[in-house]
């Protein structure tokens, strides 16, 4: 791609070049036109003048800096940074780091539905603005789709809004989650960082520029690894069997593996100290609205908030805690200042990481069936011992429950139990005793059958 000899725009204004493309000098640059037959996307000839560690800065013409190649971008190209020519480069090619601008009309009041070559906002109040409303074409004809930059969007990332002729009146913003396309609109989730000039009226011509680092492409629902420091964030785990009724649960007590309930219509989980780094800064996101609470090491509260609340967590006397809203779904608290897309893990690891806290033994069968198949033997006529392997738990203390009626199972019948009770407890093993007054064989091998359906016993700290 050759660069283009531009010529004096006193003289020639339009201007051809040799690839037939249409430039305009309007006082302070050559800009590109979008092509009218509605052929590829066009990067309009002016970039956000960074370095690729640079947050935002102001908006200028392309050819104005010596950080960009001396080159025009191409139909479907826009500028991304080659870190060994430390230059801005057009590619057509995707790449981890690319920055890339359009030409849009302000719509005013604001829409959640603007129309081609438009966007708006959420609120008013630049300040205030949670989601950028971006159609996903930039021309007004509705023709080039612009969606293959806004989909490789995600937290992290930045949007910047600015007058296409006056780069200090600006608004600029950080992504906070990917955008989503709802009809021929990108909804795009923000935090707001600065703005600069008037408010932008209706019709404005504008400049978006955007910061978009590519991801893997890999689904968001993909197990992937461990950035969750939480447990069971999403409800699958549930040993106990729990209806989902949290206000109908006693403060303190257990629902979905690894949550139970506060107060104030709040459920909570504490955290290892093993599990954090002390000091480091983490960000609890959910799904449900309301407020939620990261409670420091000495119970004293971190910060509290919408989802996407941050803050330095400092181990302490107390697990570092924290709280959301009955209503939650998907949590997840993860290093860093930056929410990122919900992590599902395998359900194998996650029962695992759960058992750390309980694991529950349910009858499935209507009938007499085994709970704990192995491990059981008569140690007199009335007891019978039961060695049951689990996961190195997370404290010592260990508690039973259990509810349902009970057998013990061997050669010579079914023996109705009359109690359990944990004997002994190691790092890998549990000692369990079960008492009846049916008489069983001394030294005979049983199993701790359920009589129901129902049938529950479950082991937790």
């Amino acid at each position: 791609m050759a660069a283009i000899d531009f010529p004096d725009p006193a003289v020639t204004n339009p201007f051809t070049d040799p690839n037939d493309k249409i430039w305009d000098h309007d006082g302070e640059g050559w800009r590109p036109r979008v092509n009218s037959d509605g052929g590829g996307t066009m990067l309009h000839a002016e970039l956000t003048d960074v370095s690729p560690d640079q947050h935002h800065a102001e908006i200028h013409s392309l050819f104005t800096h010596d950080d960009v190649a001396d080159v025009v971008p191409d139909d479907g190209e826009r500028l991304t940074y080659n870190a060994e020519t430390l230059l801005w480069e057009p590619r057509r090619s995707t790449s981890a780091l690319g920055i890339v601008a359009f030409n849009y009309r302000w719509t005013s009041p604001v829409s959640t539905i603007p129309s081609p070559g438009r966007l708006s906002t959420d609120n008013a109040d630049p300040t205030l603005v949670t989601v950028i409303y971006v159609s996903r074409y930039s021309d007004g004809d509705g023709n080039p789709d612009q969606s293959l930059y806004f989909e490789n969007m995600g937290a992290g990332n930045w949007f910047n809004i600015a007058a296409r002729t006056d780069s200090t009146q600006k608004n600029s913003y950080d992504l906070i989650a990917s955008p989503t396309l709802v009809g021929d609109v990108w909804n795009v989730p923000v935090t707001f960082y600065e703005q600069g000039g008037a408010v932008f009226g209706d019709n404005d011509r504008l400049l978006a520029v955007i910061r978009y680092t590519q991801a893997p492409a890999v689904a968001t629902t993909t197990p992937t690894g461990f950035k969750n420091v939480l447990l069971n964030g999403d409800f699958r785990v549930n040993q106990r069997g729990f209806d989902g009724n949290w206000v109908g649960t006693n403060p303190l007590d257990y629902g979905y593996d690894g949550w139970f309930y506060g107060s104030d219509a709040l459920i909570n989980q504490e955290i290892e100290d093993m599990n954090l780094i002390n000091g480091a800064t983490y960000t609890l996101a959910w799904s449900g609205g309301g407020t939620g609470f990261i409670y420091d090491g000495d119970l004293s509260t971190i910060v509290t908030g919408a989802t996407g609340i941050f803050g330095s967590v400092t181990v302490g006397a107390n697990p570092i805690r924290v709280s959301v809203p009955t209503t939650a779904t998907n949590i997840q608290l993860e290093r860093g200042s930056v929410q990122t897309d919900f992590e599902v893990r395998n359900i194998q690891q996650e029962l695992l990481m759960c058992q750390r806290l309980a694991r529950s033994f349910s009858n499935t069968d209507t009938n007499i069936s085994p709970i704990i198949s192995t491990g059981g033997y008569a140690i007199d006529t009335g007891s019978v011992m039961f060695m049951i392997p689990i996961v190195e738990m997370r404290y010592a203390n260990i508690a039973l429950e259990y509810s349902g009626t009970f057998l013990i199972v061997g050669s010579d019948g079914s023996h109705l139990i009359d109690a359990i009770t944990i004997v002994e407890t190691t790092a890998s093993m549990i000692k369990l005793q079960a008492t009846t007054a049916q008489p069983v064989t001394l030294g005979q091998c049983y199993a701790l059958g359920g009589q129901g359906a129902c049938d529950f016993l479950l082991v937790s700290n």
